[in-house]
């Protein structure tokens, strides 16, 4: 045992850090600014309450609702929860073991005496973490108890993202339905009209009954008009973890479709690293692998041990005994090394994967509020264009009217600037709709909101100092050393 204390203190010598890559936060060159985005930083986006822009109080109530109520939400606070009492099999818990055990016997001895003996011992391990390998597992543990934090934000933004559309969505089909309703009640007035010039002799039954097609075919486009408005009202109950019923009376109290005040910016791609949960997820997702490479790196070298025991026993015919034992235990990886060293290259590949995760996380989403300032735009010039549109339908529809009563026009004309109106009214809502989605979408994209007032928990890992490159993976992917 003591021929090993020498060679214990030489390891102790050699190693003077942990093993291993030390973590660096990534960078990615990005584009200076958006196509088509207004000048301007979004620093504290992630606290921006953007839905009450929409000048819909229900909708802001039901997003305060659900996020003290959502179902995924929950599960993403248990997945934190798991994470901090993972940090218990770390750090110092990680490098003591060893108990106490109490025994207590009765029977006969060689001589056939009967004996009552009561024996206890205790035993006590402590790891030296000499190549730093625990404390790798430390900054793993951390890392992943981080991540799990910002994937609770991503859950966030995706229930905002939900919950917008279903209600969106809900409202339009509800538009649409009173559209119908509107149109039925003018097209049986055109019936009224059409029966009373041919009861006076001035219009044919072709025309009344070309008038009747076209109610009808009104009053077959309104079940599935409101079925779409119940299915996004159950969606929203889904949503909530709710009800439905009580949901269908609070929906049908207003019919008005949100729409988005102003045109919100989206700063510059630069912001999202800071702004998006799902990124600082992936960046903190890499922290993690990069610390496993020192944990699976550590296994490769010699690992120090102290222990200790005490013994104490007390017998009716032998009396009281006692007994101590402390000293190192050195243990060198040697038939295992090839498992070993395979678990290391593998840490390394994981860790290579967690960086072009975290990259590909960023382009897409650049990707993503690019699209939606595209999109945003042209949608909002579009609502435009249909609001004017619906004025010259209005105006025909009225104008025919009054033309066929007079009989300066036939039935067919009048018909057509019916169908022209509803159509007219149906795509105005339709662009509402889209617009409204686009702009929350955009909203979502840049990473609004997740983080807004008694949303998100305590912790978050700021980095002042971000580096390139943490693990040299350029020099490998253009054919380096790796």
């Amino acid at each position: 045992m003591f021929r090993a204390v020498p060679l214990a203190a030489a390891t102790l010598a050699l190693a003077s850090c942990a093993v291993g890559p030390d973590y660096d936060a990534p960078s990615i060159e990005l584009p200076d600014r958006f196509l088509h985005a207004q000048d301007g930083t979004l620093l504290n986006a992630a606290t921006e309450l953007w839905w009450l822009k929409l000048n819909d109080p229900l909708l802001a109530h039901y997003v305060e609702r659900g996020n003290a109520q959502n179902l995924s939400i929950a599960a993403a606070l248990e997945r934190i929860r798991a994470a901090e009492a993972g940090l218990g099999r770390v750090g110092l818990n990680a490098l003591t073991n060893g108990g106490l055990e109490v025994r207590g016997t009765r029977g006969p001895d060689r001589l056939g005496r009967i004996d009552n003996q009561v024996s206890g011992g205790f035993n006590a391990v402590y790891i030296l973490d000499v190549f730093g390998g625990r404390r790798r597992a430390t900054e793993q543990a951390l890392a992943l108890h981080e991540a799990a934090q910002y994937d609770a934000g991503v859950v966030r933004l995706a229930f905002l993202s939900d919950i917008t559309d279903a209600y969106l969505q809900a409202r339009y089909f509800q538009a649409a339905a009173e559209i119908a309703k509107s149109s039925i009640r003018s097209r049986r007035q055109l019936v009224g009209i059409a029966q009373q010039l041919r009861t006076a002799g001035a219009t044919t039954q072709l025309d009344v009954e070309q008038a009747r097609r076209l109610l009808k075919s009104a009053e077959a486009e309104l079940p599935e008009l409101m079925a779409g408005f119940e299915s996004n009202v159950f969606r929203l109950a889904t949503l909530l973890a709710e009800a439905p019923e009580p949901l269908l009376e609070e929906m049908r109290s207003s019919d008005y479709q949100p729409r988005p005040i102003g045109f919100e910016g989206a700063g510059i791609p630069a912001n999202l690293l800071r702004n998006r949960p799902d990124i600082r997820a992936a960046e903190r997702q890499l922290a993690a692998a990069t610390a496993a490479i020192g944990v699976a790196e550590a296994q490769l070298y010699p690992s120090l041990s102290l222990s200790g025991t005490i013994t104490a026993s007390d017998s009716e015919l032998l009396g009281y005994s006692d007994n101590w034992s402390i000293g190192p235990t050195l243990n060198l990886p040697i038939l295992n090394r090839g498992v070993l060293d395979a678990g290391r290259r593998v840490a390394v590949s994981e860790a290579r994967q967690a960086e072009l995760d975290w990259r590909s996380t960023v382009r897409t989403a650049v990707e993503e509020v690019q699209r939606g300032l595209s999109r945003t735009g042209y949608l909002k010039t579009q609502v435009g264009k249909l609001e004017e549109t619906l004025v010259y339908s209005r105006r025909v529809l009225e104008l025919s009217r009054s033309a066929y009563r007079a009989q300066e026009v036939v039935l067919t004309e009048v018909l057509d600037a019916e169908i022209a109106l509803s159509r007219d009214r149906l795509s105005l809502a339709a662009a509402y709709r889209d617009y409204a989605l686009a702009w929350s979408q955009l909203q979502v994209s840049g990473g609004k909101g997740w983080r807004a007032p008694g949303f998100q928990t305590d912790l978050e890992r700021e980095d002042p100092h971000p580096r390139r490159d943490p693990l040299g993976l350029s020099g490998i992917f253009r054919g380096g050393k790796g």
